[in-house]
């Protein structure tokens, strides 16, 4: 069945050049949800992952396809059953060929899931980003490897691991900062601040927020992450 649709892929492709001809666009729907799901705001590239999704779709691009539908994924998590999603990712991820063989495209998925799995399963989550650190160092990525360093903070954090937390996740912080990733600034700062109010430290956190705002309003489209 799959060899029956590859065939029948190729041949309306050459049939219509036109198909060919939409990749440019979605490529910028694409690299435009990337960009704003980088800054965290997710909900605002839900409509461009959704369009590059189906562009590449015509265009019988499988591969950016799928990387558009797992960032529709993401950008609608309100929308979803977590749960469910979470295992169908993961079945995705043990079955699906290109997300076995394409790093980058594996890397995306898991990161996908881990946020997922942090709403519902600190365990789980983990798991995933611990995944994500490892791909991001044999692809050096250096930009995932810190966030991900982050994430496993966060992880810590929700199974009582408090000194792994606090060590994660400021180390996370001044690798975006020395950086400038916003996204990730936008993220972290969010989960210190939330961390310090829990630890009953009003003061630090809300010097967190006035950083977090900081940081927020100097960047267009750039969102607010809330953490639990």
């Amino acid at each position: 069945m799959k060899s029956y649709r590859l065939q029948q892929a190729t041949f309306l492709l050459i049939l219509c050049p036109s198909f060919s001809a939409a990749q440019p666009f979605a490529s910028d729907h694409l690299q435009r949800a990337l960009r704003l799901a980088d800054l965290n705001n997710w909900n605002g590239a839900a409509t461009d992952f959704a369009d590059a999704e189906k562009m590449f779709i015509s265009a019988g691009d499988t591969r950016n396809a799928l990387y558009a539908h797992l960032g529709a994924i993401r950008a609608t998590i309100m929308q979803r059953d977590l749960l469910k999603t979470s295992a169908d990712l993961e079945g995705d991820l043990d079955s699906n060929v290109l997300l076995q063989n394409d790093k980058e495209l594996r890397m995306f998925c898991l990161i996908v899931k881990g946020d997922i799995d942090g709403e519902i399963d600190s365990g789980a989550m983990r798991r995933d980003w611990e995944q994500v650190h490892s791909l991001a160092q044999e692809l050096r990525d250096e930009k995932w490897q810190s966030r991900s360093l982050g994430q496993l903070g966060m992880a810590a954090f929700y199974a009582g691991d408090l000194e792994t937390a606090r060590k994660n996740v400021a180390s996370a912080l001044i690798a975006a900062t020395k950086n400038n990733d916003v996204g990730a600034e936008i993220r972290f700062l969010t989960a210190m601040g939330i961390g310090l109010r829990e630890s009953h430290t009003p003061a630090a956190a809300l010097d967190r927020e006035r950083r977090l705002r900081a940081r927020g309003g100097l960047h267009h489209g750039g969102a607010i992450v809330l953490v639990r």
